[in-house]
């Protein structure tokens, strides 16, 4: 009878376990993707990607500007 009772407390602390895991798993799913209407970081993040790829433009535009800059100047210190 004490094995019993010893199984069943560790039985009693992995459902504790698995229990606690789905409410974060819940949590989690509902920062992602919204609750009751309200917009999850998904659809935030969808929101300002747009930004954020023409700020990678603009950056990536003014590498490309400094590049060439650089090549000109050695070309003139050369010649």
């Amino acid at each position: 009878m004490p094995e019993r009772r010893k199984d069943d407390e560790k039985i009693d602390e992995l459902i504790g376990m698995v229990t606690e895991q789905k409410v974060l798993v819940e949590q989690v799913h509902k920062a992602l993707f919204g609750n009751n209407g309200n917009p999850g970081m998904k659809a935030e993040w969808e929101r300002h990607k747009g930004g954020l790829q023409a700020f990678k433009f603009v950056a990536g535009g003014s590498g490309i500007v400094a590049t060439v800059l650089v090549v000109i100047k050695i070309l003139e210190y050369i010649l």
